[in-house]
């Protein structure tokens, strides 16, 4: 559905690009993931060193060095500040869409949007490698 006034939107980012913090606290699969993790949205970036991808299937120079790349939290921030968008939710959802098998895309799917729509989310950006 088309959002009317996305000076009123609440959008939220949800990343299949595997990007987590250094370490991958959740232990998300680099393939064939059966699981998502919510991680907290930085205030103005999400800064290389804090922040890297666990993705099978590409090559992480580029986001290890750049995590925004795939969750380019300056920019949606700087259209809440504008007032083009209503509100930037907090967190965004991660995980790896590489050899992740049908089903359990679909389950993470689901269990994304029920979170989503528990908070009232009109829109996601989606990243993905």
């Amino acid at each position: 559905l088309a959002i009317e006034d996305t000076a009123k939107a609440r959008i939220a980012f949800v990343c299949t690009g595997g990007i987590v913090p250094i370490g991958n606290p959740d232990r998300i699969s680099s393939a064939g993931a059966v699981r998502f993790a919510a991680y907290p949205l930085p205030e103005d970036e999400l800064k290389a060193g804090e922040w890297e991808s666990i993705h099978g299937g590409y090559d992480h120079k580029y986001a290890n060095s750049d995590p925004m790349v795939f969750v380019p939290v300056d920019a949606m921030r700087r259209l809440e500040r504008e007032g083009e968008i209503g509100y930037l939710h907090p967190q965004f959802y991660s995980t790896t869409g590489n050899l992740t098998n049908l089903k359990d895309a679909r389950r993470m799917a689901n269990e994304i949007a029920e979170l989503l729509k528990k908070d009232q989310i009109q829109a996601v950006v989606l990243t993905s490698a």
